[in-house]
């Protein structure tokens, strides 16, 4: 392939023998304007040290969520560009492998038209530095993606669950319908009663098919292996900063392919302007 500097010199050549520049340019293929215009030389350095930058700030995002995050605060930078100093700067995921799984028959799920149409929970465990037990109770809108909360405790009973949904419903306003898998504190009477009393409809999944809560099943993924695989928590306080902080990146900040490419807050914003 011809260089554009290489391209020039066979110009010049061409205008030495008396062959006009607009033929000369045409048979090399040059615009006139670009043999004109000399060339700018594009300072990798400065480019890839901004995108190490940017891996070191989000360590469990690949190429693709960088260079979206990149193109969101407007970044010129082509993709073949950025993927180019992204390999040099030797910044690549491991990819891990894993193992086939039976195929088996999916339960359609549908994706809500609208916020506060379907929220999907679920609980999650890890563990301190120490050994102790942590419980994570998930929250998320089915329609934005939005992680609506996550409540973070030794152990988190009905009570405690109603109490944080009671909040969620003042801060976020009521769901229409909240889907879970059947825990016990799902089934318990005091939740049934308590959605029962709020009008919120409980759509409770088949025993043993976690693909009918597909939603929460792939936030869970993505919280473990973006924030907890990738820190060790000391106490109670030191996680629940760490959670909330990786909890604001994935609302406002990280991209999401069934949202083309927005994060969930910049989603839901542009939906009340099309409302609007």
């Amino acid at each position: 392939m011809v260089k554009p500097e290489q391209k020039k010199e066979i110009v010049r050549e061409f205008k030495h023998k008396g062959i006009s520049e607009r033929s000369s340019c045409t048979l090399v293929g040059l615009s006139r304007s670009g043999y004109r215009k000399p060339l700018q030389k594009i300072n990798d350095a400065e480019d890839l040290s901004m995108i190490k930058e940017m891996a070191e700030k989000f360590p469990r995002s690949g190429y693709e969520q960088l260079f979206q995050i990149y193109r969101n605060k407007e970044g010129r930078m082509n993709h073949k560009r950025f993927y180019r100093l992204y390999k040099q700067g030797g910044l690549a995921l491991r990819r891990i492998k894993r193992r086939q799984k039976i195929n088996r028959e999916r339960v359609p799920l549908n994706l809500p038209e609208k916020e506060n149409q379907v929220w999907s929970m679920d609980f999650q465990f890890d563990s301190e530095s120490s050994g102790r037990k942590i419980k994570f109770l998930n929250i998320i809108d089915d329609c934005s993606k939005k992680c609506v909360w996550i409540e973070i405790d030794y152990s988190i009973g009905t009570l405690k669950l109603i109490r944080t949904l009671q909040n969620m419903v003042l801060i976020n306003g009521k769901p229409e319908a909240i889907r879970t898998d059947n825990g016990p504190e799902f089934t318990s009477k005091d939740f049934i009663l308590w959605a029962e009393e709020n009008q919120i409809k409980h759509l409770l999944i088949q025993p043993g098919k976690p693909n009918q809560n597909a939603y929460i099943e792939s936030f869970n993924s993505r919280l473990r292996y973006e924030c907890l695989q990738a820190h060790i928590f000391k106490d109670l306080e030191s996680t629940r900063e760490i959670v909330e902080n990786w909890r604001e990146f994935y609302n406002e900040v990280r991209p999401h392919q069934s949202l083309n490419g927005m994060s969930p807050n910049n989603f839901i914003k542009l939906n009340h302007e099309v409302v609007t």
